[in-house]
């Protein structure tokens, strides 16, 4: 019984494109919801809660335009 457990797990181990698959399928997943709110609901939510916790309003939007023309722009 042991070893027939232990050749299943060693048979799992093999399968290391198939965790990857998930892993890229729930990022993936992750990101595209996140940035659909972001397209329907705007950034006034973190604002308000910047502007709550006493930062400045304006705080995420220089870290999201320059950061995503830098993470879209090639360096060779």
């Amino acid at each position: 019984m042991v070893i027939k457990l232990l050749n299943t797990v060693n048979r799992m181990r093999d399968h290391a494109g198939f965790g990857k698959f998930l892993l890229r399928l729930a990022v993936g997943g992750l990101m595209l919801f996140h940035g659909l709110h972001k397209l329907f609901a705007g950034i006034d939510g973190i604002s308000g809660m910047l502007i709550a916790k006493g930062f400045p309003g304006f705080f995420p939007l220089p870290g999201i335009r320059p950061g995503g023309s830098l993470l879209s722009e090639r360096q060779y």
